[in-house]
């Protein structure tokens, strides 16, 4: 899928995590995965002006947690601060759990074998 096509979209609130360890909110607005140049990104669109809050892309070796039903947290790199999207729908919540472990899964099956000794092939198959 490309920008162009239409995606799904999810309301959520959007917050970051302040240097005294408290959930800012960043806004409410429009969440959605989009692909670009084979990189899935999380964008999320403020309901009241349109401006970008936030567009991250998933990455592969992230430690995304996902909190109660319709919470997902990450450190983000690009901002330097954790960061949360509470959903308005479990479902909503649900729908991009799937897409994170969707390209975390892919990129860990890509590249599998790139880490693993060969010694450790060995002793895996002689079991």
């Amino acid at each position: 899928m490309d920008e162009s096509e239409q995606a799904l979209v999810w309301r959520v609130k959007f917050y970051q995590l302040d240097a005294e360890g408290v959930w800012d909110d960043q806004g409410t607005g429009d969440a959605q995965s989009v692909v670009r140049d084979d990189t899935t990104y999380i964008i999320v669109m403020n309901e009241e002006n349109t401006l970008k809050l936030l567009d991250v892309p998933i990455r592969e070796d992230e430690n995304y947690e996902r909190q109660q039903d319709s919470i997902i947290m990450w450190r983000e790199p690009t901002l330097g601060v954790d960061c949360a999207l509470s959903f308005q729908e479990v479902n909503y919540c649900e729908a991009l759990w799937q897409t994170i472990l969707s390209v975390q899964r892919a990129y860990n099956t890509a590249n599998y074998g790139m880490y693993l000794h060969p010694i450790s092939l060995c002793l895996k198959i002689s079991l």
